[in-house]
């Protein structure tokens, strides 16, 4: 059969389809990218930007007051310092673009995965569609989209040896190796090892003399790659260490519960993953087919882990997808009927014309041409000023303001990216940073709760740069000893009557106003 570039190949459409999703619809306003509407953004692009002019991955805190400086443990460094790198010559453009190419990319792989997997290519192609959907939630530019991508090959890697008896798992060593200095979320290989080697242990313990001697085999290489895999883990700046910090993270209750993607997903919203999960459900109600003992054990498990935290869909999206298609191919091909039939006559022929398609040419033409548009300037992106204190902090680096702030967390980590280190914040995205007492102190402050005041006591805080209507806000106009320099309808910025603030109440208090409530 002649191939052809003329016509894109199904995973290049799927890949095309995110990207564009991403760039053209995926959008908070002009100019902006929903993948920018995570503050945390922001931060880990300064991490990167302070680990490569220190030359070494910093221990403590450098971008709040708090003091002594807190421990910080950048369990993300490696992913920040490529975003740094990108920020240096591409700005923001080129972070959005990144990502979307990542993102697009790891889907346009699940594609390829599933369709290795099965002949039937519009289940393939219905089954990536709907995860990509899924986990549109947490499309954000941050080191998390890494660790999803890894997830998905290593996921792939153990199936292949597991099922085809393709064994390249000496890659899992590696790979580690990048991982757990790219994200937290490495714990997610380790976890998928597991799995695999207790089904085989499973396997192996009730299966018949002839059949345990492959099933050992596999338990062995297991052991054998978990072992290079441990290895592994001490080459990253905190050493076996950071082993511990994703258990620390998922078990501090004040945080899971403070951090709005650590909650349960919101079932009452726009939430495709609840489609996803719906229908696994029924497929598994009506299967005739059993789950094996890992199919069982990862779907039980990444099912819990999204229905605990919303941060865990696309993960679920990813892993669950081979073991979902597996199921509805095997429904189809023992279902009779008339529907049934002609799924399978549309699935071929569609397969026929895929095979014509050469796959990754407009994948990759789609993003040359627009990283050519990003870098002429046609195209760009930036944080979009109704969510981010974009003209607040202009006017802050001018006003030069003294005394210790406190801030809205998301606007903390904008002030670490573009007014560092004149200005020094309170609070930002890294919560599990600053742990239970400052953070129940920031959110007494920052709800305004009895006891308010004894907390900008403690911390000195003499100013407040906070959301035009968050509860804070509403409670510093009515109070005579805090004046009102800067509004708009973004931010507001107070500080207290005192001294050393008199010359910025003299120049801007007299004429600033709050803006007006629609």
């Amino acid at each position: 059969m002649r191939k052809t570039f003329l016509i894109p190949s199904i995973a290049d459409l799927i890949f095309l389809c995110v990207f564009v999703i991403i760039l053209v619809v995926f959008r908070s306003g002009d100019f902006t990218s929903a993948l920018l509407s995570d503050g945390d953004t922001a931060h880990h692009i300064r991490a990167g930007d302070v680990t490569l002019q220190m030359g070494r991955v910093p221990r403590h805190d450098m971008f709040s007051f708090i003091t002594p400086p807190l421990e910080w443990v950048a369990h993300s460094w490696l992913a920040e310092v490529l975003m740094a790198l990108v920020y240096k010559v591409f700005g923001l453009t080129g972070i959005v673009l990144v990502f979307a190419t990542l993102i697009a990319f790891i889907f346009r792989l699940l594609f390829c995965i599933l369709r290795r997997n099965s002949e039937n290519i519009l289940l393939v192609t219905s089954i990536a569609i709907l995860a990509a959907a899924s986990s549109w939630l947490h499309w954000h530019a941050r080191p998390h989209v890494f660790s999803v991508l890894l997830a998905l090959v290593w996921y792939h890697l153990l199936d292949d040896f597991q099922y085809r008896e393709k064994n390249r798992l000496y890659w899992l060593p590696a790979i580690y190796l990048v991982w757990i200095n790219l994200h937290g979320g490495f714990i997610i290989g380790p976890i998928l090892l597991v799995i695999y080697f207790v089904g085989n242990l499973f396997e192996y313990v009730s299966s018949n003399l002839t059949e345990k001697r492959p099933i050992l085999g596999r338990l062995k290489t297991f052991v054998t790659i978990g072992l290079l895999c441990v290895l592994a883990s001490f080459v990253n700046p905190q050493g076996f260490q950071i082993l511990l910090f994703p258990f620390k993270l998922t078990s501090d209750d004040f945080l899971v519960n403070i951090v709005q993607e650590h909650l349960s997903p919101d079932f009452h919203g726009l939430l495709p993953f609840k489609y996803y999960l719906l229908l696994v459900i029924a497929t598994l109600a009506v299967s005739r087919f059993a789950l094996n003992w890992i199919e069982t054990m990862l779907t039980v498990l990444f099912t819990y882990m999204a229905l605990y935290s919303a941060r865990y869909i696309p993960l679920f999206a990813v892993i669950l997808a081979p073991i979902w298609l597996r199921l509805l191919d095997r429904l189809l091909q023992d279902s009779p009927g008339w529907i049934a039939e002609q799924l399978k006559v549309r699935s071929r022929n569609l397969t026929l014309s895929d095979a014509r398609a050469v796959g990754g040419v407009w994948a990759a033409a789609c993003v040359v041409a627009v990283c050519g548009l990003g870098m002429s300037g046609t195209l760009r992106f930036e944080f979009n000023p109704k969510t981010f204190p974009v003209k607040a902090v202009e006017f802050m680096r001018q006003a030069n303001i003294a005394g210790n702030m406190f801030n809205d967390p998301k606007f903390g980590d904008y002030i670490i990216l573009y007014a560092w280190p004149q200005y020094r914040v309170f609070g930002d995205g890294r919560a599990d940073m600053y742990g239970v007492n400052i953070g129940r102190d920031f959110l007494n402050l920052q709800s305004a709760q009895p006891g308010w005041e004894e907390v900008t006591h403690k911390y000195g805080i003499t100013w407040v740069i906070d959301r035009s209507r968050s509860r804070l806000a509403e409670v510093l106009r009515d109070r005579p000893d805090w004046r009102l320099i800067y509004a708009d309808e973004t931010a507001v910025l107070y500080v207290k009557a005192i001294d050393m603030h008199r010359r910025l109440i003299e120049q801007y208090g007299a004429t600033v106003a709050l803006p007006k409530v629609n």
